[in-house]
């Protein structure tokens, strides 16, 4: 007996437009890379030799995700006066657009059109992955490659390279995928590239010990057949982008996509403002509109110097007034909105950097003869050999950087969940790795 399916399916009861989509762009395509180089080898003699080159290249059309119907409302609105003062809007930012007015139909139950409310489409929810990065790459790199005496191997390389770009990857490691501004792709996100490592220098040896190679003799055995090893990584730390959670307050009230960026991304992408590059890493200013909403619920007295420590407020409560020029960032709230005349943070993608990378590795082998086919190989290797604090290198791999949000400033070392705000102290970092082995060869 066949069943209608028409039994099962109603009409009205849902429909795709309001969903949250993803989509490809219809032009999507593979992205173009030109690339250029000029280098200039010396042959010192039979074994050693040196090359010293240029190397460049241009990325265009590389992938990112863009958000594609950006609720727009409190944009476009403002903020109504609640005891903090009337707030501006930003029709400036968004010309040409009014956002959608939006409610649910009852006469089409299950399907949620108010979720376009406030948006630039009729729809819900729109991610798009397209053809809008760009990147340039421009490095000097050295290197040397030579052997010694006929036992002693040795290499060295050096780079010195800055890479561009507006978008460093299309989906969300180690940072945002999307830009801050969904109108503003490349001139507002176009800086370090998220692999950018300005310096990167890497050293190699293996040292074949010639003393009693034979191994004839107790003596031979015991003190022939050594050899060294060891390689040496220093770099420049990866740089990441200070940003904020930003989730009760600035998507909250509306001047972010609250349902895009914390449904999607887990956390907003908006970025602070800039202080002082001269001042502490940590250290972060808050204007007393956001100081008063985010720690008081009420408004406060203005700061004499315009600003209160963020820092100060996180680990004692106190109000402690802060200059600009003495906190290098400047917490992005509906406050600072308001004074800086943009709801955008202006500090740059990528613009601090973790932890720089020094590694040691070594290893000691005893590589002794039993029988003309059969050796005995006694091996120790020494991971972090001189035991600096690396991040996102060996047993850290993956944890590059410090905490990368404004609002942790100022934790206290030392609590059970120590979160601070560009402090390394907050990093997982490696140490020395010892390790034994033994192999026997036939």
């Amino acid at each position: 007996m066949r069943t209608s399916l028409g039994a099962f399916l109603e009409k009205n009861k849902f429909d795709p437009a309001f969903f949250t989509q993803t989509k490809v762009n219809s032009d999507f395509h593979s992205p173009m890379s030109q690339q250029w180089s000029f280098s200039i080898q010396r042959q010192i003699n039979r074994s050693n030799r040196a090359e010293i080159r240029y190397v460049g290249n241009k990325g265009s059309g590389l992938f990112q995700s863009i958000n594609r119907n950006p609720d727009i409302s409190t944009l476009f609105n403002g903020i109504p006066d609640f005891g903090f003062g009337a707030f501006p809007n930003f029709r400036s930012l968004i010309p040409g657009l009014t956002p959608q007015t939006c409610v649910d139909d009852p006469a089409t139950p299950g399907v949620n059109e108010g979720v376009c409310n406030g948006r630039v489409l009729k729809q819900g929810l729109l991610r798009s992955r397209e053809n809008t990065g760009s990147s340039d790459y421009h490095g000097l790199q050295m290197e040397y490659r030579g052997r010694v005496f006929n036992q002693l191997t040795f290499g060295a390389a050096y780079t010195f390279s800055k890479t561009i770009d507006n978008a460093s990857e299309i989906f969300s490691f180690g940072e945002s995928a999307f830009a801050q501004n969904p109108f503003d792709l490349t001139s507002g996100e176009r800086a370090l590239s998220g692999n950018d490592r300005r310096h990167a220098a890497s050293m190699n040896f293996i040292w074949d010990v010639p003393f009693m190679k034979e191994q004839k003799g107790l003596v031979g055995h015991v003190l022939g057949g050594w050899q060294f090893n060891g390689t040496y990584n220093l770099a420049s730390g990866r740089p990441f982008t200070p940003s904020e959670f930003c989730t009760l307050f600035c998507i909250g009230l509306g001047y972010q996509d609250a349902g895009f960026d914390t449904n999607f991304l887990g956390f907003d992408q908006l970025r602070p403002f800039a202080g002082s590059r001269s001042a502490p890493r940590t250290s972060v200013g808050i204007t007393a509109t956001d100081a008063g909403l985010i720690f008081f619920g009420a408004p406060i007295a203005p700061s004499p110097t315009g600003l209160y420590s963020f820092n100060a407020l996180n680990a004692t409560g106190a109000l402690v007034p802060v200059a600009a020029s003495a906190v290098r960032f400047i917490y992005n709230g509906i406050g600072a909105a308001r004074q800086f005349g943009t709801p955008y943070g202006n500090v740059p993608r990528n613009s601090e950097r973790g932890v720089a990378l020094n590694q040691l590795n070594l290893g000691i082998f005893k590589n002794t003869k039993i029988r003309e086919n059969v050796r005995l190989q006694l091996r120790a290797e020494l991971f972090n050999a001189l035991n600096h604090p690396n991040s996102g290198f060996g047993v850290a791999a993956g944890d590059d950087f410090p905490d990368q949000f404004v609002e942790d400033a100022g934790n206290i070392p030392g609590r059970a969940a120590f979160n601070s705000f560009n402090d390394a102290r907050a990093t997982s970092l490696s140490s020395r790795r010892i390790q034994f082995g033994i192999r026997l060869t036939f």
